[in-house]
């Protein structure tokens, strides 16, 4: 009898251990930012696309692209660093190291906005110095387009020193 109530305060104590941290999620909500500089013009050749072309595919961050630099995105001891994942009106993905989702808003065109985002709290021992989780977060917040090339997928999105492009490359399922 008093084995059976230690496994159970044990599971108990599991369980709302696990409830704490998956109940409150990271909420980064977009701030709105006045971007007097001047927008990238289409860097990377990027054109109009089908958005039927991002469903349903795992996209990988592979550079964080400015009008005043580009940050490549390193993975040589972080596999699935950033990923993105797009499936009738949800957004979700790996961020170092903590998993995401959220919505997202088709507008016209090639405008996109996303709702909300939520994540898991991990923390991580080692973080990326080309982008941080926060600032990718951010950079998310405050997308308002994205374009489709060559296998590639761009989102576009503001900063205090202008537009930023965010390139994903997509990546073959595993599933």
């Amino acid at each position: 009898m008093k084995r059976t109530r230690i496994v159970f305060r044990i599971l108990a104590l599991g369980a709302g251990l696990f409830a704490s941290c998956a109940g409150k999620p990271d909420v980064w909500d977009g701030q709105t930012v006045d971007s007097a500089s001047e927008a990238v013009v289409n860097p990377a050749g990027f054109n109009p696309a089908d958005f039927s072309e991002v469903l349903k595919k795992t996209w990988e961050l592979i550079e964080v692209k400015s009008d005043s630099d580009v940050v490549i995105i390193e993975r040589q001891d972080m596999q699935d660093l950033y990923t993105a994942r797009f499936a009738e009106g949800r957004l979700s993905g790996k961020a170092a190291p903590n998993v995401y989702n959220g919505h997202y808003t088709q507008g016209n065109s090639h405008d996109i906005s996303f709702g909300p985002i939520v994540s898991t709290k991990m923390v991580l021992l080692q973080e990326p110095e080309s982008l941080k989780e926060h600032e990718y977060f951010s950079y998310l917040a405050k997308t308002t387009r994205w374009e489709v090339s060559s296998g590639q997928l761009a989102l576009f999105t503001s900063s205090e020193s202008g537009e930023v492009m965010l390139v994903f490359n997509e990546v073959e399922d595993v599933d």
